[in-house]
Formats: structure tokens, sequence, C-alpha cells
């Protein structure tokens, strides 16, 4: 009974806050979107105009904030709140992945690579 109650307890943990996570994420991006003047729009524009400005700057906010989970989500916001399109939005979280996996592959050796 009790390992019973365990799982329950452990599911219910998750569902809370997986719960909290999505709200948060629903409350920052409407502050973002009464927050966003023209300014903020027009330097996200700009820091994110091209494929190569994108991941620069995504790669900056990352070591600025050293946690590519808060960039991920304030990119996912930005995007949530119009004040990025998809695709700049990508772009940014193209280079997290790219800082984190690309390294990790290059160091298989070759048999596991088949």
């Amino acid at each position: 009974m009790g390992t019973n109650q365990n799982y329950l307890m452990v599911a219910l943990q998750l569902l809370g806050s997986l719960g909290l996570l999505i709200y948060g994420m629903r409350m920052m991006s409407e502050a973002l979107q009464k927050m966003a003047g023209p300014g903020l729009r027009h330097i996200l524009a700009k820091m994110t105009t091209n494929r190569v400005t994108g991941m620069l700057t995504g790669t900056l906010v990352t070591c600025a904030v050293q946690s590519s989970s808060a960039t991920t989500v304030m990119t996912v916001s930005f995007v949530s709140a119009g004040l990025l399109t998809l695709a700049q939005g990508n772009n940014v979280i193209k280079s997290l992945t790219r800082q984190f996996f690309v390294p990790t592959t290059r160091r298989m050796p070759d048999s596991a690579r088949r």
C-alpha cells in the first residue's frame, strides 16, 4: 500500500509542477506583451535578423544567464508574445542545441557512428 501512495504522490507532484510551469510561462508571455514597446521589438528584430546573429544572440544570452533552460523559456515566451517570429526563435534555440550536442557527437568512436 505504501508504494502505491508513493507513486500517487510523485504523479501528483509532477502534474502540479507541470501546471505551475505552464502557468508561469503564460503569465510571462502576457506580461511581455504588455511591456513590449517598439524599442524592444526593434532590438529583438535587429539581434535576430538572420541565422548567424540569432545563434550569436542565443549563445550570448545563454552565457549571460548561465542557463540554457532560461534562454529557451525566454525565447518561447518572446515567440508566444509575438516579439519574435517562429523562425527567429528557432535560430536562437538552434544555438543552444549546437552548443551541447555537436561536441558530444564528435567525441563518439567511429564504431558508434554507424
